[in-house]
């Protein structure tokens, strides 16, 4: 199984319109699984290159082009066969469409490809943000964009850290990653105490400059790479699962400004 199976590609949408597709659908993509991008560019070469360095850090990524954007010149077209031929073999193509009831509208813009193979197809979509949302997410799934994660996972840095005190003992631990879900720790000594299912309370997390406080169960231990990793899932106080509301609005933005920022080098 490879890394693309586990967690997914990364999808890269091309000159979105903000009433069909707007920008919130990123974070609300990354609640479903989804690492998501948002490319505006008018310029037609500054486009081009950036998609072809898309291709070339992210190969196996998606790439959905929204063919009815206000930009003057995709509109006509013109920037498609380009755009396309910048992408290369190995990033997975669409095309996307602004529903205006012709029959052959579908067959219309399938044609725009100029022969390239579509493997994430035409995708109409309509004036509704909440159905073009499900429409969406049918094609990123279908397209791979989901792997089997059902959450996208956070590499966080160096000063992130969860403090929690057991049997009257501080613990300050490095976070090695999180989700919206868990989060995983590089434990140095002194928690052996502490068994599988086992409950901590008040635990405070800085994670990339964001402070939230919560409450985890351990629910994994294991030795990876030299390290001696501990992996907790989020809890309420009564061992319920999950995050209040708003921790977990705020952590999935944080997330989302984690990965994008991972990522910048391909966007500039």
């Amino acid at each position: 199984m490879t890394d693309i199976d586990i967690f997914g590609r990364k999808v890269f949408f091309v000159a979105q319109n903000s009433k069909v597709i707007p920008a919130s659908f990123a974070e609300d993509f990354l609640s479903h699984g989804f690492e998501t991008y948002f490319i505006q560019e008018t310029a037609p070469a500054p486009l081009k290159q950036r998609i072809a360095r898309i291709a070339e850090q992210y190969p196996e990524s998606l790439l959905l082009i929204y063919v009815d954007s206000d930009d003057t010149q995709i509109q006509q077209h013109t920037l498609l066969p380009d755009m396309l031929q910048a992408a290369g073999s190995s990033v997975r193509a669409g095309l996307l469409y602004r529903i205006n009831g012709t029959a052959d509208q579908e067959q219309k813009v399938s044609a725009l490809a100029a022969g390239r193979m579509l493997v994430c197809g035409c995708t109409g979509l309509g004036d509704n943000p909440k159905v073009n949302f499900e429409v969406l997410c049918r094609v990123l799934d279908k397209g791979g964009a989901g792997g089997r994660r059902t959450m996208v996972r956070a590499v966080c840095d160096d000063s992130s850290a969860a403090s929690f005190a057991l049997n009257g003992k501080n613990f300050n631990e490095h976070i090695i990653d999180v989700n919206t879900e868990f989060f995983s720790c590089d434990v140095k000594a002194g928690l052996d105490s502490l068994p599988i299912y086992g409950q901590l309370h008040d635990v405070k997390l800085s994670i990339n400059g964001l402070f939230i406080k919560t409450d985890a169960v351990l629910i994994m231990k294991r030795a990876s790479k030299g390290k001696n990793l501990f992996i907790f899932m989020f809890t309420q106080p009564d061992g319920s699962p999950h995050l209040s509301k708003e921790t977990h609005a705020a952590l999935n933005k944080k997330i989302y400004a984690i990965v994008t920022a991972q990522a910048s080098a391909a966007l500039q």
